[in-house]
């Protein structure tokens, strides 16, 4: 089983080596407050979504995930790496935590803290900055007189719902988005020449 990824060629038409991401990029689609608590929660084996590259079971849903004229490319990944697979979505940005965190963490906190003063609310704001270290997470939660903080971590299910792929075989065909951190680089691989319309 092999793995895809969709860029526009001019960026892809390398046949060098790709570092690791060497520092975190914000989601683009999933909401900050939900990466953040996704995070907090995120199990030592599994990549961090943040420094990790995305990519697709097959050409045309990489294809389909891509900006109009790209192209698909196969991943070689020729060294050790961190990756996972999400099976329950096509893409982590339909996965309804992004809805159900957002809501249980409001209705848990209460009208009470919506309507106090900016200052006031300032101590738990950061939850809605782009990427926080688990470990700060930690210490704004534990400002929140109001919420329990064990309820809300049993809030989040989104890492049962990824499988670890420890190589590429692993890969469902079927399964959604591929998320991998490429601790030695990874190569991008030509595997066709006609860009999407």
């Amino acid at each position: 089983m092999q793995i895809f990824r969709a860029l526009p060629a001019h960026k892809a038409a390398t046949t060098e080596l790709l570092p690791p991401r060497p520092t975190a990029r914000p989601p683009g689609n999933v909401p900050y407050v939900v990466d953040n608590l996704w995070e907090w929660v995120r199990p030592s084996h599994m990549p961090c979504r943040r420094h990790a590259v995305y990519a697709s079971p097959s050409p045309d849903l990489a294809l389909a995930s891509g900006a109009d004229g790209s192209s698909a490319f196969r991943v070689n990944l020729p060294g050790r790496f961190k990756a996972a697979q999400l099976l329950s979505d096509t893409d982590s940005k339909y996965h309804p935590e992004c809805r159900a965190l957002r809501r249980w963490l409001l209705r848990h906190l209460g009208q009470s803290w919506i309507e106090e003063s900016a200052q006031a609310r300032h101590a738990l704001a950061p939850l809605w900055m782009p990427c926080l270290p688990a470990a700060e997470t930690d210490e704004i939660l534990e400002m929140a007189r109001n919420l329990d903080t064990r309820a809300l971590a049993e809030q989040i299910h989104y890492w049962d719902d990824v499988r670890r792929i420890e190589k590429t075989d692993d890969i469902d065909p079927e399964g959604g988005e591929i998320f991998f951190e490429p601790l030695d680089g990874y190569r991008l691989v030509p595997i066709q020449r006609c860009p999407r319309r």
